[in-house]
């Protein structure tokens, strides 16, 4: 009735994809958010608001980089293990989290 983890392997390479899409996009966002800041602001960069704001967006990008990066070498080292499915939740959380506060 349930699914066995024994087929599991077959279709490792589909949450593997996913995770590395997911950390190059993480990365990426944080990245494009500074260029877009710094653009914006030109010379008022140095304004203490403005790079606060750059700060956390550099900040969160990275984060939400880090925990992609995590869930994605637990999958790969030990996928029989389970762990990377807290990872993940925990990923979630984060990722909300980082959106809700910038």
């Amino acid at each position: 009735m349930f699914p066995d983890f024994e087929n599991g392997s077959k279709y490792e390479w589909i949450a593997i994809t996913t995770a590395g899409c997911r950390t190059i996009t993480d990365l990426a966002i944080g990245v494009a958010i500074c260029i877009a800041l710094k653009a914006k602001a030109g010379l008022l960069w140095s304004n203490s608001f403005v790079k606060l704001i750059g700060d956390l967006a550099i900040v969160s990008g990275v984060l939400t980089s880090l925990a992609s990066t995590a869930y994605l070498i637990s999958l790969i080292t030990r996928p029989s293990n389970l762990t990377y499915t807290g990872l993940y939740y925990v990923y979630g959380k984060l990722h909300v989290n980082t959106l809700l506060a910038g």
